[in-house]
Order: C-alpha cells, then sequence, then structure tokens
C-alpha cells in the first residue's frame, strides 16, 4: 500500500526495497484462498548532515602552521545522536570528536573524520602537505669582541638543517638590511653599537626560517701620548709619555735603546730618533698595542769668521751663520736684529756678534765672533793720467808705480794685467800691446789689511791706407805714393800732419818695379822711410818721369808687437 510519506506504493511482490527518509511504517496485506490477512513493520531512519566536504581541501603549507579544518555549519537537533571521530591526531591542538579540527601542521599527511549516526557511517578525508621550515643557525652566536682604535669586524656565518634552503638575507638590531649581503650565507660586519644584534633569514619555498645572533663590544685600554705623533723634541728634553694614566689599567712599555717599563706614565730622554710602544690592558680584559715616534731636533750653528776676525777700517765685513738641523726649518736671529744668514756690520765697529738659532719646539743654538777693527791706508797707481780722450800708442813702454800711504806698514804688492798675474813689486814695467786694466793689491803684512786699485789704459792702434793709383804732376794733390797712416780718433787741432800718424810702425823697406821687373824705386834706410819728412815715390827714376803705366810695390813693415809684415799690390801712375 501506499503511505502518504511517499514510503512506498501499492506492490504484489513479495519482498520490496524501500528508502525511507523518515520514521515509517509498511502494511502487507496476504490473501490466500478467501482469507486475507495484514501485517505491518515500523522502520526508523538514522541520517547524516549533507554537505561535509572539509576545507581548505588539499592544502600546502609550512611545517608549524595552524590550520582550522571545518565543514559547512549543520543543525544539530536534527542529528542528535550523531558524533566525530578524527583520526591521525598528529599535531592536533583540539578534541578529535568535534565536527571542526585545528592542527600545527608537522608533516604531510591525509587526515579523516568518520561522522556516526545511528546505523549511518560517512567518512570524509583531507590531504595536508607540509613543506619544512629551514632550522638556521649562526656562528658565532651571542659573542663578545674588544674593541679597538678601528672598530673590529666579525664574520657570521649562517647554516641550515636543509642543503634546500635559499633566499638568505641578513638585517642589523634596527630591522635594516644590510648591504650586500643578500643571498649570502658569511659576511662581514663592522658593529657600530655596544650591543648588536644580527638576524637573518632563509626560505624553503615559501617556508621562512630564521636565527639571530648577539655580538657585543667590550671596551679596550687607551694611552694619550703627547701631540704630535711623531713629536719633535729638542736635545735633551724630557717626555711624559701617557698623559692620562690610569690606576685600572695594566700597562708593558717597550722601546728604542732596550726601554722596558710598567709604570702607567713612564718618562724618557731619548738621545736619538725613538719609537715606543706600549701594550695597555683594559679591566675588560681587551688590549690595544699602540706606539709613539719621537723625533729629536738636532741642529748645528757656525759662524765664519770663527772666533774673531781683523778687518780693516773702511773695508766691508761679512759674518755668515751656517745653520742646519734634523727636522727642517728655523730661523737666525743677530744680535744686530738681522735675520739674515750674513750680516755686514761697519769695519770700524769692533764688537762682538752673536746668532741664535731656533729651530722645532723652540730648541735654541748660539754662536758668537767678534770683529776687530784695524786702522787702513791708501794706495794709488802712478801716474794716473791715463784717460780714454787722450789714448796711449800701441807699443808704447810704460812703468807704474804703487804709491802707499798712511798704515800701510811694509807691504806686498801682487799685480794682475786682467786676470793674470804680472808682478810682485811696487812698480811694473809693461809694453802696451792691447787695452787692458792693471790692478795692483797691496797687504799690510802685519795687520793683514789690503787694499786694492787699478787702472785701465786704452791704447791708440796704428792704421794705414795703400791707395792704388796716383798722379805725379805740379798741383801737389796726391802726387806722391806711399803709406797713408789714419788715426781712428779725430785728431787734435794741434797735430800738424794728423792723416799720417803711423804710431810705432817702422818701415823697412820700400820698393816699386815696372811692368817688365825693373826697380824704378828702392829704399831701405830706416832712418829716411821713417822720417816725419818722407813723403814716398815721386814717380821718377833717376829724376826722370815714368810713364803713365801699372806698376808692382812691395813694402815691408814692422809692427808694435814686433812682427814683421809686407804688403804687395799693382799701383797706376797717372799722368
Amino acid at each position: 500500500t501506499s503511505n502518504r510519506d511517499f514510503s512506498i506504493s501499492t506492490d504484489s511482490s513479495t519482498s520490496i526495497v524501500v528508502s525511507p527518509v523518515r520514521r515509517s511504517r509498511y502494511y502487507a496485506d496476504v490473501a490466500l484462498a478467501g482469507c486475507a490477512r495484514r501485517d505491518s513493520v515500523e522502520v526508523y531512519v538514522d541520517s547524516l548532515p549533507s554537505g561535509r566536504d572539509i576545507s581548505p581541501k588539499d592544502t600546502v603549507v609550512c611545517q608549524g602552521t595552524l590550520i582550522l579544518f571545518r565543514s559547512p555549519v549543520y543543525e544539530p537537533v536534527l542529528f542528535p545522536g550523531l558524533t566525530f571521530k578524527w583520526s591521525p591526531l598528529f599535531g592536533a591542538l583540539t578534541a578529535d570528536s568535534l565536527y571542526n579540527l585545528v592542527i600545527s601542521a608537522d608533516s604531510t599527511r591525509t587526515y579523516s573524520r568518520l561522522a556516526t549516526n545511528g546505523v549511518c557511517r560517512a567518512t570524509d578525508t583531507v590531504r595536508v602537505k607540509v613543506n619544512p621550515i629551514p632550522i638556521l643557525k649562526i656562528t658565532p652566536s651571542d659573542t663578545s669582541i674588544c674593541d679597538g682604535p678601528t672598530r673590529p669586524q666579525i664574520t657570521l656565518t649562517a647554516s641550515s638543517n636543509n642543503a634546500l634552503t635559499t633566499d638568505w638575507k641578513w638585517k642589523d638590531a634596527a630591522g635594516q638590511a644590510i648591504p650586500n649581503t643578500d643571498g649570502k650565507t658569511v659576511i662581514t660586519v663592522t658593529p657600530l653599537l655596544v650591543t648588536n644584534r644580527y638576524t637573518v633569514t632563509a626560505k624553503i619555498g615559501d617556508c621562512p626560517g630564521s636565527a639571530s645572533a648577539t655580538v657585543t663590544i667590550k671596551p679596550y685600554g687607551t694611552v694619550a701620548f703627547p701631540t704630535p705623533n711623531p713629536y719633535i723634541a729638542c736635545q735633551n728634553s724630557t717626555i711624559v709619555l701617557n698623559l692620562t694614566p690610569r690606576s685600572d689599567y695594566t700597562y708593558k712599555w717597550t722601546g728604542t735603546g732596550g726601554f722596558t717599563s710598567t709604570a702607567a706614565a713612564p718618562s724618557v730622554s731619548p738621545t736619538a730618533d725613538s719609537k715606543y710602544f706600549v701594550t695597555v690592558t683594559h679591566p675588560s680584559g681587551c688590549p690595544n698595542v699602540d706606539s709613539f715616534n719621537v723625533r729629536l731636533a738636532i741642529g748645528t750653528l757656525a759662524v765664519t769668521p770663527v772666533d774673531s776676525v781683523k778687518v780693516c777700517a773702511g773695508q766691508p765685513v761679512t759674518l755668515t751663520a751656517q745653520a742646519s738641523n734634523t727636522i727642517g726649518g728655523g730661523s737666525l736671529l743677530w744680535s744686530t736684529g738681522s735675520t739674515a744668514a750674513t750680516i755686514n756690520p761697519s769695519s770700524n765697529a769692533s764688537g762682538t756678534y752673536t746668532v741664535t738659532y731656533t729651530f722645532g719646539p723652540n730648541c735654541t743654538l748660539s754662536k758668537s765672533t767678534r770683529v776687530v777693527s784695524v786702522p787702513s791706508f791708501t794706495l794709488r797707481i802712478a801716474p794716473d793720467t791715463f784717460r780714454a780722450d787722450k789714448l796711449l800708442d800701441q807699443g808704447t813702454p810704460v812703468t807704474l808705480t804703487a804709491v802707499v800711504g798712511g798704515n800701510a806698514g811694509t807691504p806686498t804688492f801682487t799685480w794682475m794685467t786682467d786676470a793674470t798675474t804680472s808682478g810682485t813689486a811696487q812698480t811694473l814695467q809693461i809694453t802696451t800691446l792691447t787695452d787692458a786694466t792693471y790692478k795692483v793689491t797691496a797687504v799690510n803684512a802685519a795687520s793683514g789689511c789690503s787694499k786694492d786699485t787699478s787702472v785701465r789704459i786704452l791704447l791708440r792702434y796704428p792704421n794705414y791706407d795703400l791707395p792704388n793709383a796716383f798722379t805725379p804732376n805740379a798741383d801737389t794733390i796726391n802726387s806722391f805714393f806711399g803709406l797713408i797712416f789714419n788715426d781712428r780718433f779725430p785728431p787734435s787741432a794741434t797735430e800738424q800732419h794728423p792723416r799720417f800718424w803711423k804710431g810705432n810702425i817702422q818701415v823697412l823697406s820700400f820698393e816699386i818695379y815696372n811692368r817688365w821687373g825693373q826697380s824704378v824705386y828702392s829704399e831701405t834706410n830706416s832712418t829716411t822711410l821713417n822720417a816725419s819728412t818722407y813723403k814716398g815715390w815721386d814717380g821718377k827714376k833717376d829724376n826722370t818721369e815714368q810713364a803713365s803705366d801699372v806698376y808692382v810695390y812691395l813694402i815691408k813693415l814692422k809692427l808694435p808687437d814686433g812682427t814683421v809684415k809686407v804688403e804687395s799690390g799693382e799701383l797706376n801712375l797717372i799722368r
């Protein structure tokens, strides 16, 4: 039969299959030979909520991630006997009998939830893939290092328990990325604070791990040397090596010349350039090694003349200081107030002159010398008539005399002709052949005083011309052939024959030949040739006039320096 609950329809079969959705009663009517009978059965229905899918479904998480497995909400009053059972329980953080479950993912696995309501049972599953989180470590971890004059560096090494770890990144205590460290497991850093914390992160896939290390900077011992370093010191000075000693520090000093000390502030008196080393240890146990250089300012000072000098009155006096030192620089100061290396005090001012040399850190040296003034004398050369407007003929013999006066004593003399010594007597005999300066120096052997004076003698050099033609006729113009001597300076008004000045030239012979080689004129008498009235050839032979023609002359001369010279050439006689 069919019930209103749609549980079954009329069926004539002896057996049926029903799918009740709620509690229902089913009836069976049996008829046999006119006899009828009815029986019934009541079916109680148990059910489970629909839509029990678990989310998140098949997820991928990092190890240690908290996951809430949950399903859609159902109405509990409709399923009063409904129970749940989760398995496995690895990482479970809530009871296994709850509809939803919270776990801390530890490894990849499948979780199942069995739902039971009466005779109804259903199992729902979800799979969780767990990626491992790298376990990181920094070496060294939580360490201390000693500070120093230059902030120390430290090398940090990061490691992981998994070789698949990548994407390494470092940060400092402020959380700022440390430059140029991405991707590196080993870094070198310079801690800037007393306490410095460094963090490294890395990943396996998208799963990060981290580790931290603390680096503590311990203080170190210091000393305060005199400044500057290198320190410049004068000879025989004492230097305290540490200006800020501390009783809680320990010191160990060594230095040039075998110097050693454990004092906090030892004193030294170096005799040469020196270097001192100290190891100073802070109560923290951190040592510091430092050094101090000393440059010794060693100077020298000499004054010339040494001790004293005799100076002739009126002559220049030169005092010179020569100074040097091992560090450079320095200044001079004379008792006269001059700061020059050389001074020229008056030769009439006898006295002691002192120079002080200051160098380095106010190091000083002093030297003195004494100037003793000695009376002088006069000196001149006689004769003193030589002037540029009154020249001396070349080859003229001259006697020069040194004339002294005053406090000369018994002097010695030295004559110089230009730059060559020419005599040591009081007089000097010369034959003037070239323009020259004659200088005489007289020395008083007793006092050492000397004087010098000089005279320059300018010469008049003879010069001559030889004409190539002459006209021996009665007009008295150009009527003779001979040497024409020329003065190179304008002649004075009193000279009677200015164009026939010949100085100290001597004519030794004078000969003329015609074109056939016959002598038409010959004169070898030196007295005649050098007489002031001698004029030359008048164009005649044996008082007979020679024809106009070309003739040859041959003239032999002796110059002022003794050289013999021959002049020859052709001569035109024109009538």
